[in-house]
């Protein structure tokens, strides 16, 4: 999921601005804000590994309960991705804010930045996205999961989303509105919810501005756009915007300062919440009453929030070594978007008719493959995410 780093602000400004979006890049707020960036993605990542490669923990275990707990620290991808929404309501409305305070905002500039570090990542996941279903439903290895006959693996046909309708669609951000997620990609979905967040947050805040400055036909333009875009996108990403907003309050208010045992509190229960409770809410509310309220996606949201005001607010100390979390957060969007077809691919190989016990030395061959495709992943960040900056400099000056 896709955040950005802001310009860098003086040491002595961070204690008056701890929500003011504003540079912290190279403090120890900014690298504290990136490690949890890394985390998520990984959180993603090794979900939905351990969902390809190992059977659940409750399947051979004889205390179910540890073996359900085991099996939640394992398959955290969904709280993840609500930390990636809140993470980047905080950058993105914080850049938008900055640029509106400095009289720089223009429409060219924000699409610009945002589509560029969208697209440079996006069009080469779309491609190898292409590359590694088209291997491996041409392989034969395992065509039922090709075609979403292993629900618990994949829960949709891969060859009927294998269409060049399909991907325009998704680059274009209009999948789970017009089209469904390219191939095997599941994790794209998410990328239409943020797109589309960054548009109706920046709509409505020159709405308001233009409001305020007494134009008004340039204030009903924007809100005609706003209400269409909520038309389109519908109720379901309109749903979890809410956690995308605690950010974006993060950059646009000052929550009173947190005390020290609230704050040591909050360290404390967020990975409670993370691994354990938001499982059990999900499972008993979602699925077992079939209700839908998110009560879940924005419990995590709220503890979300209230750990980055603790980070913000007290730091603490730089990390002696930096540079691993500087370079895990570059690379954790391209991470999050070409993992997962690998996986797929890689099931077919290593798995053909049944899925690893987490035995000593298939912990050791799963371990390798994580390895692997995170380096995939880098290697590919290297050439693409790594040059966003250089992009855009670049299409600026033909816009």
């Amino acid at each position: 999921m896709e955040t950005q780093s802001i310009p860098e602000t003086p040491r002595a400004a961070q204690a008056t601005i701890p929500s003011d979006y504003a540079g912290i890049r190279n403090t120890p707020v900014s690298i504290k804000l990136d490690l949890l960036r890394y985390l998520a993605a990984m959180a993603v990542c090794i979900c939905h590994w351990h969902g390809q490669f190992y059977i659940p923990f409750q399947q051979f275990m004889h205390d179910h309960t540890a073996g359900a707990a085991l099996d939640n620290i394992f398959n955290a991808g969904s709280q993840a991705v609500m930390v990636f929404f809140v993470l980047s309501g905080y950058f993105i409305a914080g850049n938008i804010r900055r640029m509106h305070r400095l009289h720089t905002w223009s429409w060219k500039s924000y699409l610009t930045q945002r589509l560029t570090r969208l697209w440079i990542v996006l069009l080469p996941a779309l491609g190898l996205t292409a590359a590694w279903d088209g291997l491996g439903i041409n392989l034969h290895l395992k065509p039922q999961l090709y075609q979403g006959k292993l629900p618990i693996l994949l829960k949709h046909d891969v060859i009927s989303r294998f269409n060049w309708h399909t991907a325009w669609g998704n680059l274009f951000f209009l999948q789970n509105i017009y089209v469904p997620t390219f191939g095997s990609n599941d994790p794209l979905w998410s990328l239409s919810w943020e797109f589309w967040y960054y548009m109706l947050f920046a709509l409505a805040i020159v709405c308001l501005i233009s409001l305020k400055n007494q134009k008004y036909f340039k204030s009903g333009i924007h809100a005609a756009l706003l209400l269409a875009i909520m038309l389109m996108t519908g109720k379901y990403i309109l749903a979890l915007s809410g956690a995308w907003l605690m950010g974006a309050a993060l950059a646009y208010t000052t929550p009173p300062r947190l005390p020290a045992w609230m704050r040591t509190a909050i360290y404390v229960i967020f990975p409670l919440v993370f691994f354990e409770v938001y499982p059990y809410l999900y499972m008993h509310l979602t699925k077992a009453h079939n209700t839908n309220l998110y009560l879940s996606d924005y419990m995590v949201g709220i503890f979300t929030s209230l750990l980055m005001i603790c980070i913000i607010q007290n730091p603490g100390r730089n990390f002696k070594h930096p540079t691993w979390i500087r370079q895990g957060a570059q690379y954790s969007y391209t991470l999050y978007l070409t993992h997962f077809p690998i996986f797929i691919l890689l099931n077919t190989i290593f798995c053909p008719h049944q899925r690893w016990r987490p035995t000593p030395i298939h912990w050791l061959y799963g371990i390798g493959v994580l390895a692997a495709v995170n380096l995939f992943a880098y290697l590919t960040a290297m050439q693409t995410e790594f040059k966003t900056e250089q992009a855009r400099k670049w299409i600026m000056k033909f816009v």
